[in-house]
């Protein structure tokens, strides 16, 4: 937790965020609901909270990290793509502008001429526009920090500064781990011949075909699995060798 702690002192929001927390521990249902709405109420509705918290109480990290996301200090992205064109555009510059940088433009209308043109596959469009802004931050002392949970469906990035990077780049903490955005995709080149058959299973549950094509795919490896930022390709990689790879290649695209 100390990393995400680190966060809270960076954004000067530990006074707050301690009221989150002990509200939280009085009581977590419709009343924390109604007294912190503001920033609830952009990711539940009042309902899904308490049917949430039912089923599972959160931990302090979770309701922090939850809180930074409705008050827009952090920023949360579908792997899949953006909610609306420009959704990370509109967060990079509100970041920007709280850290009083004033010179800087951000442009992605190449990138989004490719994506337009189908020339970006599905899992890329993401890694690969958070790479082009950081690469357009970087030159003004910003970075884009990717904060990995235990969930591959979503990237949850933030906004620091040069002399705070070394503090969080290939960090690992509590089930967290930080890197800077970067595109990688993961091969699968060789599959254990006694395993075959459970490696082709799995593979038409992850790429959702038919069995037919699975053995066509695994009959003319390598085979590209996935793509995504490292932390991903690494997971996906641990799952493949659990269903019978033998060997596995992880490449960044550039």
């Amino acid at each position: 937790m100390e990393q995400i702690k680190y966060f809270i002192k960076l954004f000067d929001i530990e006074k707050e965020v301690q009221k989150v927390v002990e509200d939280y521990d009085i009581n977590r249902n419709e009343l924390f609901y109604k007294l912190h709405k503001k920033w609830l109420s952009k990711q539940y509705d009042v309902d899904d909270w308490c049917l949430n918290q039912e089923a599972k109480l959160m931990t302090h990290q979770e309701l922090m990290i939850d809180y930074m996301i409705g008050c827009s200090y952090f920023c949360t992205i579908d792997w899949s793509g953006e909610e609306y064109s420009g959704e990370i555009k509109k967060y990079l510059n509100s970041r920007i502008k709280v850290m009083s940088v004033t010179d800087i433009k951000l442009d992605d209308k190449n990138l989004r001429k490719r994506v337009n043109d189908c020339e970006v596959k599905r899992g890329e469009h993401i890694p690969l526009l958070l790479q082009l802004f950081e690469s357009q931050l970087s030159k003004h002392n910003l970075h884009i920090v990717i904060i990995n949970l235990d969930v591959n469906d979503e990237y949850i990035i933030a906004v620091i500064d040069n002399k705070n990077l070394k503090l969080f780049d290939g960090v690992s903490s509590d089930n967290i781990t930080f890197e800077l955005p970067a595109l990688y995709k993961l091969y699968l080149d060789e599959v254990d011949s006694e395993k075959r058959i459970i490696m082709m299973h799995y593979l038409k549950t992850k790429l959702d075909v038919d069995i037919r094509d699975v053995k066509v795919l695994i009959d003319t490896l390598p085979l590209e699995i996935c793509c995504g930022t490292k932390s991903i390709v690494e997971n996906m990689q641990k799952l493949l060798e659990n269903n019978g790879a033998i060997k596995t290649t992880i490449k960044n695209y550039i």
